[in-house]
């Protein structure tokens, strides 16, 4: 009976350790990057420089969509799996994974940080909407911590579990519940190595809980004065807004009356040799569409794009595409 119980043993294949899902992770994320730019190249070529410049964070993410849809989602081992040998299996290493669950995985991966970063961004703009409006807060919003601050604390803890139990590496694979073992049997060489890995990895956590303490405290500071200040605003603001103050309001959130339309704009055109001659002809060109500057407009680093290029290029990055010095969309400034 023992004989069999150790041979029933020796045929379980163990979980993947730490190091393991680390290496296979970066291995995709290397492949992920050479098929972004295969993807980059071909819609320059189709579509043109700006389309590319504008949509870079969606050709990132088709990207990646593409990469685990040839892989994953049908079952088959990424290169980064393939490299280490190790596979998916249930959060119970008793099968493989359904089909739902990888595809839920694979949106998380790929949509999760775009989305989250889309609703803090929402979040953030009607905060401080709501904050200018409100004189004895000003005081405070230094001191207030940021919805992002949160989640990054968050992902944070999740990393933390992750380096002392060698779990999940990120969100999407425990919601998803995606766990890894080796395609092989272990010797006992790559025992005593997985066991060195393991004692690196908790001291890298040990690390990084020490770096994070120090940011728990006024986080949860702050979410206390989150929760008890919030339905006092809310009724304050409800019962006391002004018809001016919401004036003030719709405009800062974009509801502008009487904006021309663009037609009506008198637009410059540095195609026109007439036109801006102090800017000599090798500046006149727009790096972002490469076609001539329509309606010129400098970064604060003195650098020239076309209006519509750079306050697009600025959404997305918020830096000189030439030299990378910071620049916000409300820095750029229109030549006239």
């Amino acid at each position: 009976m023992k004989a069999e119980d150790i041979r029933a043993e020796e045929n379980i294949l163990h979980l993947a350790d730490a190091a393991s899902i680390v290496q296979a992770n970066q291995k995709d994320t290397q492949i992920e990057t050479i098929l972004n730019g295969k993807l980059n190249d071909l819609l320059t070529l189709t579509k043109g420089q700006l389309f590319t410049n504008i949509y870079s964070k969606h050709i990132s993410i088709a990207s990646k969509l593409l990469y685990l849809s040839l892989t994953t989602l049908i079952g088959r081992k990424t290169l980064g799996e393939e490299y280490v040998d190790i596979f998916i299996v249930n959060k119970k290493n008793k099968g493989l994974v359904k089909r739902y669950q990888r595809l839920v995985f694979i949106i998380g991966y790929t949509l999760g940080p775009y989305l989250l970063q889309k609703l803090l961004s929402l979040w953030k703009r009607h905060h401080q909407i709501l904050n200018e409006d409100d004189d004895h807060d000003d005081s405070n919003n230094d001191g207030q911590l940021s919805w992002e601050a949160i989640t990054n604390s968050l992902l944070d803890i999740h990393m933390l579990i992750f380096y002392f139990k060698g779990a999940y590496y990120d969100m999407s694979r425990r919601v998803s519940g995606l766990r890894y073992v080796t395609g092989h049997h272990l010797t006992n060489d790559e025992k005593r190595i997985r066991e060195r890995n393991s004692k690196t990895y908790k001291v890298l956590g040990s690390v990084l809980l020490l770096q994070s303490l120090s940011n728990y405290i006024p986080l949860v500071k702050y979410l206390g004065q989150l929760l008890t200040n919030s339905i006092f605003k809310h009724n304050y603001r409800d019962t006391n807004i002004k018809s001016s103050d919401q004036t003030r309001i719709n405009e800062k959130i974009g509801i502008i009356k009487g904006v021309p339309e663009e037609s009506k704009y008198h637009h410059i055109d540095l195609s026109d040799g007439n036109c801006f001659k102090f800017i000599p002809e090798s500046s006149r060109k727009c790096i972002l569409c490469l076609s001539d500057i329509s309606d010129p407009s400098s970064a604060p680093c003195g650098h020239i794009y076309c209006w519509k290029c750079i306050i697009n290029w600025c959404t997305e990055k918020e830096e000189c595409p030439l030299c990378r010095q910071i620049c916000k969309p409300q820095q750029v400034i229109p030549l006239r």
